[in-house]
């Protein structure tokens, strides 16, 4: 929509206060967000062993970390992450570090 910066707020240049160009009840700070986690690389270039986003750093595994990341940042996020089938099993007890709001976060 022209003349608007994010959902339902108007920019100082815009003819309308923006909020007569759209129908959604919703508050302007409630939306939905989806958010697609890319985690299905091989990691090859980080060296031998498993692939980077199931490495631990400070102890807990990289893609755990941005889970948790991004819960925090977006709490009302959806996230998919989305996986190589073969590292099924990394994924699942990475996943199992998780906070119980991040794992609620998981699509």
């Amino acid at each position: 929509m022209a003349g608007l910066t994010g959902r339902n707020k108007p920019d100082k240049h815009s003819p309308t206060d923006g909020y007569a160009m759209t129908t959604d009840p919703r508050p302007p700070d409630s939306f939905d967000v989806a958010i697609v986690l890319v985690a299905g690389g091989s990691g090859t270039r980080t060296g031998p062993g498993m692939p980077k986003q199931y490495r631990l750093i400070a102890g807990r595994p990289m893609i755990a970390m941005t889970i948790e990341a991004l819960v925090k940042g977006a709490p009302n996020a959806k996230i998919l992450p989305v996986i190589n089938p073969s590292a099924k099993g990394l994924y699942q007890s990475s996943i199992a570090t998780l906070s119980p709001q991040a794992r609620d976060s998981l699509c």
